[in-house]
């Protein structure tokens, strides 16, 4: 089992999700970064679905993915196209009202006070929504309400929980 990383709109990860991949693989977990273009605002409204292709062919069944913002859009696309152990979305610039046909396997790490999703989600032409600062409104979706800026979420103790989270989940498929 791989754990897959999923960079955002206008990055490749090295400042959020990479860092979470970096302490993973120090734990000894086997962690694929995909590589993913940078996208802008419009191209992201009709990017997300080739890029959810590239991730599926990029992981294997029974992997897990951590993604940040956008590229939680990304990710919960290529759970539709491949049988994933389990996705931890960060800051997801995407629907609240999102259904996963397995729920269960969801843990979203939201925060009411983020600035970046609410502008994001007033945006025209694109497909971010507010499930960032609200958690996803599906039954069975692991909402974990954290107090964070969009890119907080990557350092401190709040990392270390995410990095916990996942972790524990990969070892023995628990978290909190």
């Amino acid at each position: 089992m791989s754990i897959v990383l999923v960079n955002g709109i206008n990055t490749h990860g090295a400042g959020n999700v990479d860092l979470v991949g970096e302490r993973l693989r120090a734990r000894g977990h086997q962690v694929t970064d995909v590589y993913l273009p940078k996208r802008h605002t419009l191209s992201a409204r009709w990017g997300a679905g080739e890029d959810a292709r590239t991730i599926a062919k990029n992981s294997d069944e029974g992997d897990v993915l951590v993604a940040h913002s956008f590229g939680c859009l990304r990710a919960a696309r290529a759970m539709h196209l491949r049988e994933y152990s389990a996705a931890f979305l960060i800051a997801p610039a995407m629907s609240k009202r999102w259904l996963f046909r397995n729920p269960g396997r969801v843990w979203c790490y939201y925060s009411p006070s983020d600035w970046v999703i609410r502008l994001g989600a007033l945006a025209v032409l694109h497909p971010f929504g507010r499930a960032g600062i609200y958690g996803f409104e599906q039954p069975n979706v692991r909402n974990v309400k954290c107090e964070s800026d969009h890119d907080d979420y990557f350092a401190g103790l709040l990392l270390e929980r995410i990095v916990r989270d996942v972790h524990r989940f990969v070892d023995d498929g628990q978290t909190d």
